[in-house]
């Protein structure tokens, strides 16, 4: 047991022993059957020798006949020994201990010497090294001697009993040059092992202990050491650690037991740490951090170095050097672990220190605590940690220049307050402008060919030393759209809990993050479409896992908005990037990529004008920039245009008539893979006009823009589908008046998924005629789009003749953004007249009637008749009718017939495919008809024959567009419906 319980003091160590069965210090460790052999001490973690107390002898002067001098001894020894088979007695040995080099790399050797009690030192008989070694398990010392006596003059004899002092202080040694053996500094029970092995094999053990006091009267005053390269806003190596104080006062300073190092504000884990980190880091089983063997860490899971110095470790110099590697996280444990060794010698023979720890960045502001736990009680004078810098550096230094402040919190072995040092850093190199922000953007799609499906590729990259990103727009120049119908939308609570499913994936994303030039690059993130929020057509999710080495960092889960500009562009809204992870990692995004290539989700413009994209992007300092990135797809010369469009009037007889006010609608319809419209320019025929009386109802420009129009001014409503979205556009057209034209115009609002507006302009040509112009239709495509003007008392039209007698030719021209272009030359449509018919019937009252049917088609063209006779009427049979038929129609191809059919009731006339008659004349002579007895006996009966015709229009664009007309005849002439 040590001479003096006080805690930390430089006092003997006293150690006890009776090998004979009696009870010693250590308790009964008798039975051997045999003599011993070795002797191993193990001492009590803490209770510490100084190899520095002492001069070294070296081991061969220790083994010469002069031995090791006075200056080296740290020690006496005792023993008494047993003659074996003779009776001489019991003999009363003694002698030193001295320091005797090391041979390897044990701390220290004792070198011990016995002799007979009594006689100077240079007759010692028995000279003895023994090796004292470093626990690795816990970090305490193991004093092993070997070889013990068992002859003495040629008498065989048992070694009974051996006692050893171990010297404290200088002031009760005079010969120490500063104190040898230390009490550990906790009040804890201090345990000494024994383990006695005999040279017949027997082993056997014992233990004694004692508890330190006065453990408050410890001195504890760690200094913190926080230093490392001085640039700002950079990758750095950097250094922390603790350094203690060296002094030979009474007490020495307490063990370190714990040691946080809450890192300067600013310095964060840097994600250049991934350009070099091994998956899945070291393991447990790897580190072996309780055994002393070497460990089979993988080289790139090294992060740094360590070094530990000590007056231990002084005949190894001084200190012990080794490697900082991070560990696999483990269920439970810190996110961010470490394993730290610290070794000196030979792998085979190291002294090896084994180090768990912790790094710990705070949720809110990334600030790192370094923690190391379980220190040895070893009585070091410096530790260090040092994280390697470069490209792979783990961590980053502050944004700005100037000097920030580390600070510790290191716990006493002793009990004691917790210290808290701390220690200034400064950075001083490379400093900018902290709140410069010049981010770049590059806007890209593949196939670049105008209307076809494509992918988008955005990248922002923001330069070294710029802050950072927090809020984007990237304007998409307009024309290049998203098909939403193309892809499911995510349900918003799924998106958040980063849950879409492929459904409604329609990108990637890849990220690269850290300071310097080489950021670390994250790939696999995804762009899924969600439902829209706030009023956005719909949205989208980012989700990016991020994972460094074998670090889980968590999931990045970014929300942003698809909203639809008056242009009918697309705006891609970030409102918020997270500057950190849920763990409190920085995100410092420095290159993020997004690519948009599911298929048919984006549609590349129709126009091969160069466009811009914008950016609006915003620093997390709040700086704005505009970055610019020029659009301008290709091939648009050969991109066909070929709209179908069609333009009726209707409203009934009544309106369009004479003075009447008829309806007016205009389709345009148009399939994919086409220029997109631009422009339409549509002039009515000369026998429709405005109403001047009818003017007054339109709604100022200023009401309009207002929402505060008079009902009156609504005219009429207007329809629009696109391939883009899932529901069709509806809203009213409205008769508004502006400053500077003689004539009212139309706006259209068309509202649904989203809202456009459009307006027509209204103008008279040289002739009066009405012209009106849809300028700027978006570059989008229009499946069909449809403007209907109501009749009757709200319609600005007024018919200037019987539009039914006039016909109706409508001219114009369509454009599309491509360049492309038709002209419009067509008869308009009509509901409320079509085709009119005379017929004669002569003979009926005879029974051998003739018929004289004239088809005339008007404002239409005949495809197509049938003629119904009334009950009592029936034709002959097929071929009877065809001799005595004579047709004949104006309009067909030189040599083309009509194809006939006959049946009882009716006769029928079908045009030859793509031909149609403008007249059609239709006789059949006596005889082809036969009269019933009930009709003949009438005289001159009322009858009425039914006739349907089809009718058709070649639109613009080629596309016939067919309607039936029903008319019902009466003999002499009729004109019905």
């Amino acid at each position: 047991m040590t001479a003096a319980p006080q805690a930390g003091a430089r006092a003997d160590f006293c150690l006890a022993l009776r090998l004979d069965g009696g009870r010693g210090e250590v308790g009964d460790i008798a039975g051997f059957g045999d003599d011993a052999r070795a002797l191993t001490i193990s001492l009590p973690p803490g209770q510490i020798g100084n190899p520095g107390a002492a001069d070294l002898c070296s081991p061969a002067r220790f083994r010469s006949a002069s031995g090791c001098p006075g200056n080296a001894k740290v020690g006496e020894v005792t023993a008494r020994a047993d003659a074996v088979g003779v009776s001489v007695g019991e003999r009363l040995l003694s002698g030193s201990v001295y320091l005797v080099t090391p041979s390897g790399t044990e701390a220290v050797q004792l070198g011990v010497t016995l002799g007979l009690t009594g006689t100077p030192p240079s007759a010692s008989l028995v000279k003895i090294l023994g090796q004292v070694r470093l626990r690795a398990v816990d970090g305490g010392l193991n004093a092993r001697i070997d070889d013990l006596p068992r002859s003495l003059f040629g008498l065989p004899i048992e070694i009974r009993r051996l006692n050893l002092r171990l010297w404290g202080s200088p002031g009760d040694h005079p010969t120490l040059r500063s104190p040898f053996m230390t009490t550990p500094t906790t009040c804890t029970p201090a345990v000494t092992r024994i383990s006695v092995s005999s040279y017949a094999g027997d082993v056997t053990a014992g233990e004694t202990s004692f508890v330190p006091t006065g453990c408050g009267a410890v001195p504890f005053a760690p200094e913190l050491i926080a230093e490392g390269e001085r640039a700002a806003d950079a990758p750095i190596e950097f250094t922390a650690g603790v350094r203690m104080p060296v002094d030979d006062q009474p007490l020495a300073q307490s063990h370190v037991n714990e040691a946080r190092v809450v890192l300067p504000e600013g310095i964060e884990l840097s994600g250049t740490s991934g350009n070099r980190l091994s998956d899945p880091g070291c393991t447990d089983e790897e580190f072996d951090a309780r055994g002393g063997g070497p460990v089979s860490c993988p080289a790139l899971s090294a992060i740094g170095t360590a070094q530990m110095a000590s007056p231990l470790l002084a005949p190894l110099g001084g200190r012990l050097d080794g490697t900082i590697f991070l560990a696999q996280p483990r269920p439970g444990k810190a996110l961010i672990r470490l394993f730290v060794l610290a070794e000196a010698g030979p792998e085979s023979d190291a002294l090896r220190v084994k180090l768990t720890g912790d790094i710990i960045p705070d949720p809110q502001t990334g600030r790192l605590t370094a923690i190391l736990q379980g220190l040895p009680p070893l009585p070091f004078t410096e530790f260090r940690l040092t994280f390697r810098g470069g490209d792979a550096a783990i961590v980053s230094s502050p944004r700005a220049c100037g000097t920030y402040e580390a600070v510790g919190g290191i716990t006493p072995d002793s009990g004691g307050a917790v210290a808290r040092p701390s220690a200034p850093v400064v950075f001083d190199q490379g400093c900018g402008d902290p709140a410069a922000f010049t981010p770049e953007m590059t806007l890209s799609t593949s196939p670049t060919n105008a209307a076809s499906p494509t992918s988008l590729t955005a990248r922002f990259v923001r330069p070294q030393g710029n802050a950072r990103l927090a809020a984007l727009d990237l304007n998409l120049p307009a024309g290049l759209i998203g098909r939403l119908t193309a892809a499911a939308q995510c349900p918003l609570a799924q998106a958040t809990a980063g849950t879409c499913g492929p459904e409604s994936l329609i990108g990637s994303v890849v990220a690269s993050s850290g300071p310097g030039p080489k950021p670390f690059v994250i790939d696999g993130g995804q762009v899924f479409l969600t439902e829209g929020a706030n009023g956005a057509l719909a949205g989208i999710s980012i989700k990016i896992a991020v994972r460094i080495g074998p670090l889980d960092l968590g999931t990045l889960i970014v929300g942003g908005a698809i909203l639809v500009r008056p242009d009918i562009g697309l705006t891609l809204r970030v409102d918020q990037i997270p500057q950190r992870l849920p763990i409190g990692v920085a995100t410092a995004i420095r290159d993020l990529t997004v690519t948009l290539d599911r298929p048919g989700f984006m549609l590349n413009g129709t126009s091969c004008m160069a466009a811009t994209a914008v950016a609006s992007i915003r620093s997390d300092l709040g700086t704005l920039a505009s970055p610019e990135s020029v659009y301008q797809p290709t091939g648009c010369a050969g991109l066909p245009y070929e709209p179908r469009l069609t333009t009726s009037f209707g409203g009934g007889a009544e309106q369009i008539a004479e003075g009447g006010h008829p309806s007016l609608d205009v389709t345009l319809t148009q399939s994919g893979q086409q220029g997109n419209t631009r422009k339409v320019e549509l002039t009515l025929p000369s026998t429709v006009s405005a109403d001047v009386t009818r003017l007054r109802n339109a709604c100022p420009e200023e009401r309009y823009l207002q929402d505060a129009c008079d009902p009156k001014s609504v005219v009429g409503t207007a329809t629009a589908a696109t391939p883009l979205l899932a529901g069709e556009l509806s809203g009213p057209v409205t008769f508004v008046s502006r400053r500077g034209t003689p004539l009212p115009g139309l706006a259209i609002r068309l509202s649904g998924p989203i809202s456009v507006d459009l307006t027509a302009a209204i103008s008279l040509t040289k002739d009066n005629r009405l012209t009106t112009v849809i300028d700027n239709i978006p570059d989008v495509p229009l499946s069909r789009f449809q403007l209907r003007l109501d009749a009757g008392p709200k319609s600005p039209l007024v018919a200037n003749k019987d539009m039914c007698a006039s016909g109706a030719a409508v001219n114009g021209v369509a454009e599309a953004h491509s360049g492309g272009r038709i002209v419009i030359d067509q008869q308009a449509l009509f509901d409320g007249c079509g085709p009119t018919a005379t017929l004669k019937v002569s003979s009926l009252t005879g029974g051998r009637p003739a018929l004289d049917l004239r088809v005339v088609g008007g404002p239409t063209r005949v495809t197509a008749t049938r003629l119904i006779l009334p009950k009592g009427l029936e034709f002959q049979r097929s071929a009877v009718v065809k001799r005595r038929l004579r047709v004949s129609a104006v309009g067909l191809k030189k040599g083309s017939k009509a194809r006939i059919s006959v049946t009882g009731q009716s006769i029928g006339l079908v045009m030859p495919d793509g031909q149609f008659a403008r007249t059609l004349r239709v006789r059949l002579s006596k005889g082809s008809v036969r009269v019933s007895k009930r009709l003949r006996r009438q005289g001159r009966p009322n009858l009425a024959f039914r006739l349907n015709s089809t009718v058709q229009e070649t639109q613009s664009g080629g596309a016939p567009l067919v309607s039936r007309a029903v008319l019902r005849v009466r003999p002499a002439s009729a004109r019905g419906r």
